[in-house]
């Protein structure tokens, strides 16, 4: 089989360099048939490859019941000739010239059908032989679903053809999820794509599901989740290679088992907090100065990726609270590794910019810490305790700090950006009374600076409910 079904043996007359890829716009909530009829559907009809939307990602198409056809999908992705193709329907009645299943209809196979199609479930079944070799890879088995997308259904209906479809992008890298996507990767090595706008319903692949065995085994996870899943396959399990053998590993009947994938063209970095149990653990286990020195490395490692910038002069931290994730937040702080004092490029730390977006929980995260009844409670790394602490105020006393350091405190970059605004100021000026009012009852001091935004502020001066006795103003 692998010198028939080789790639690398193929003779085609294929001029895929030069190949100009057209770009076709049809409106999923307005399909135009005739657009269709025009410039897609042809190319079907001729064994050609297009590229349209799903609803989870957007797929690679070819007619699966030819196999030149199915070829073409292997060369334009530069797809292993072991890795089988999934074939797309439009009807049950397709899916039964695709497959031998005498009993399909009593099955539940057709309840798990009846459940999740059309939609992101593939199923596996024993396949007829007008499905080619080259789809399955030389197996028997044949990886078949019905797409939800109005176009990929209104494109196979069309075309009266089942539609052998990968996702659309170059073997390995990210499935794509809008037109321009499909373009990066493939322009010049298809002649068209169906541009459906963004494939947001889902955007990953389908749930792969093989029930042909016993217990039924999700070969890939997708947009149709194990619990949904499980209520109609109480019995099914997630393919894993140390239960269930390397045998699918080595003859995958479906994508997703064998080969790279999702591979993006960046450096991924994965961060865990350090645990402080954990540590403790490691030193009762040994007091070796070389362990020693190690964690000191680890430990200093961490500090500098979990306080590095990206290309946009952000750090984690700063990005995670722009975007309001409390729990990120939370994780970063109990590293207890954190520069609190980084800013991105207007001079906003994070707590600015919490200020700014009234997010309260971070703000109070980032000024005192976690509260006594949080399990992992590390009130060390805090905004107050970092200024405290670079006073060497030995009484901890925040208003005798202030009193006695005002103008340190008043130019602490915590409080104030390059721009002039210190933390109440924002708040006040983006409209946030909640955390006005929380600085005003934990630290009225800061309450008091204010910058080059005291005009906007000076109606403080006559709240009667507020609870500054004698605010300054400079």
């Amino acid at each position: 089989l692998n010198s028939i079904y080789s790639i690398k043996n193929l003779n085609l007359n294929l001029n895929l360099n030069r190949m100009i890829t057209k770009i076709i716009k049809i409106d999923p909530s307005n399909i135009n048939d005739q657009d269709l009829i025009t410039n897609v559907i042809p190319l079907l009809q001729n064994n050609e490859i297009i590229a349209f939307p799903t609803e989870t990602v957007y797929g690679l198409g070819a007619n699966a019941l030819n196999c030149q056809a199915a070829q073409k999908i292997f060369i334009a992705k530069g797809r292993p000739s072991d890795n089988p193709l999934i074939v797309h329907i439009s009807s049950i009645e397709m899916l039964k010239q695709l497959i031998i299943f005498p009993n399909f209809d009593e099955s539940i196979e057709s309840e798990l059908c009846k459940q999740f199609w059309p939609g992101p479930l593939t199923l596996l079944f024993k396949k007829s032989d007008k499905v080619p070799h080259e789809i399955t890879a030389g197996l028997d088995k044949v990886a078949v679903r019905f797409p939800a997308h109005p176009i990929a259904r209104r494109i196979i209906e069309l075309s009266n053809l089942p539609i052998a479809a990968p996702s659309a992008n170059l073997s390995g890298k990210p499935s794509p999820t809008t037109a321009e996507h499909v373009y990066t990767d493939l322009s010049t090595k298809i002649q068209c794509i169906v541009d459906g706008g963004p494939t947001c319903w889902i955007g990953l692949e389908s749930t792969i599901v093989d029930t042909t065995v016993s217990p039924p085994l999700i070969l890939r996870p997708g947009g149709v989740t194990f619990e949904q899943l499980k209520e109609v396959l109480p019995d099914i399990q997630v393919y894993q290679q140390h239960i269930h053998g390397s045998e699918l590993i080595n003859k995958p009947p479906t994508p997703g088992l064998k080969y790279k994938h999702y591979s993006p063209s960046a450096t991924v970095i994965l961060i865990e907090p350090i645990k402080p149990n954990l540590i403790h653990q490691d030193q009762q286990i040994s007091n070796n100065n070389n362990n020693n020195n190690n964690n000191n490395n680890n430990s200093n490692l961490i500090q500098q990726l979990i306080n590095e910038k990206n290309n946009d002069g952000l750090t984690p931290l700063i990005l995670a609270t722009m975007h309001n994730h409390i729990n990120i937040v939370k994780q970063l702080l109990r590293s207890n590794l954190l520069n609190l004092n980084i800013t991105k490029y207007d001079g906003s730390t994070a707590l600015h910019i919490a200020c700014s977006n009234g997010n309260l929980e971070i703000v109070q995260l980032l000024l005192f810490g976690f509260n006594d009844n949080d399990n992992n409670n590390n009130n060390n790394s805090t905004i107050i305790n970092n200024i405290i602490n670079n006073n060497n105020n030995n009484n901890k006393n925040l208003d005798d700090l202030f009193i006695k350091n005002e103008n340190n405190f008043k130019s602490n970059p915590f409080l104030k950006t390059r721009k002039g605004s210190n933390i109440f100021e924002l708040a006040e000026l983006n409209g946030h009374k909640q955390i006005t009012s929380f600085i005003i009852s934990n630290i009225p001091q800061l309450a008091s600076i204010t910058t080059l935004n005291s005009k906007s502020l000076s109606s403080l001066n006559h709240n009667s409910n507020s609870n500054i006795i004698s605010a300054k103003f400079y």
